[in-house]
């Protein structure tokens, strides 16, 4: 009596869009918070669950289905070529160069996922064998770099929490009428001897204007960090950062400084004075506290920085970058 053979196991379309996900994000870890990510990974997973049950239902063939699927990805996710061949060629920037690229990859992923194909394959269980251990294998590493960064992650979160709880400050109560406070951070923005010096721009007209409306100018301040990133955690939490960051010293994590930024003493303080806290938007992201009393989304698109950088990798980034379209991020236009 024959035996039937047995049924091949295929994971690969969904190791490979866990795979688009983290492999961008390993590169970045130390840059981009670990639960910006969630979003990206639910979204990818259900589209290629969505895909493949589709294809599986339309050709009653689940090899084909995944071979497929992974191949839908990789089209997907061609900004990466793309952005190689911006390196060589500003050619590649116009829509023509945009078209040329488009089809470069479409037609050889399409004709490969042809039926025409993979009905000439001899043997389709080594293909699917053979895609499973080449997406485990790739997955391996940004999967390693994802789980230390989280952990690490949580642990500085944890450590930051604990050292904001121990802060002391004495305050009078809440007053009957508490003005409006409005904090404006003018980032990157050169006191007036450093752009006159520097750039031969006199910025006296706007100074003037500011000093006869009731603004103090400090003529000689100077930044305590070199970066947003470190600058306004300090000033939002009324202190240096030196106590908060010494035992940080192995990492090039963001995220103790991310949850400064996001609970910060000056939230506190302001919440127990009866206030209600609002936030604007800016171009870093990592500087917005979304979950504010009130937040103005002026943009109306709710996509973090890590998403919008997975978006410019995939096939939308190519017609942005080529014809020209809008995508849905924050940029510094705001």
């Amino acid at each position: 009596m024959a035996h039937s053979a047995r049924r091949s196991f295929v994971i690969h379309p969904f190791l490979f869009a866990v795979y688009s996900v983290l492999g961008i994000y390993s590169q970045n870890a130390s840059q981009v918070p670990g639960g910006w990510i969630f979003r990206s990974l639910i979204f990818l997973f259900l589209i290629t669950a969505l895909l493949y049950i589709f294809l599986q239902k339309t050709f009653k063939n689940h090899e084909y289905s995944g071979f497929v699927s992974t191949l839908f990805l990789n089209w997907m996710f061609m900004g990466h070529l793309y952005r190689f061949l911006l390196e060589q060629s500003s050619f590649w920037r116009t829509p023509l160069g945009g078209f040329c690229a488009f089809m470069l990859v479409s037609l050889p992923l399409g004709f490969l996922a042809s039926k025409w194909v993979w009905n000439r394959i001899s043997n389709t269980r080594m293909i699917t064998t053979f895609l499973n251990v080449a997406s485990l294998v790739l997955i391996a590493y940004p999967l390693w770099i994802t789980i230390s960064t989280f952990y690490t992650g949580h642990s500085q979160t944890q450590l930051i929490r604990e050292r904001q709880d121990q802060f002391e400050i004495s305050l009078a109560g809440p007053s009957q009428a508490p003005p409006d406070i409005y904090l404006i951070i003018v980032d990157g923005y050169g006191r007036a001897d450093f752009l006159k010096d520097i750039y031969g721009y006199d910025n006296a007209q706007f100074i003037e204007f500011l000093e006869e409306k009731g603004f103090y100018v400090a003529d000689q301040a100077t930044s305590n960090y070199p970066l947003t990133q470190l600058s306004l955690p300090s000033l939002m939490n009324l202190q240096y950062l030196n106590e908060y960051t010494h035992e940080f010293a192995g990492t090039n994590s963001l995220d103790p400084l991310y949850e400064l930024i996001q609970h910060s003493i000056i939230r506190q303080l302001s919440k127990e004075q009866g206030y209600k806290f609002v936030a604007l938007p800016s171009a870093s992201l990592l500087t917005q506290v979304r979950d504010a009393d009130i937040y103005f989304n002026w943009e109306g698109s709710d996509i973090n920085e890590f998403e919008a950088l997975l978006l410019s990798t995939s096939v939308m980034g190519v017609a942005a970058e080529a014809w020209g379209f809008d995508l849905p991020v924050m940029n510094y236009d705001v």
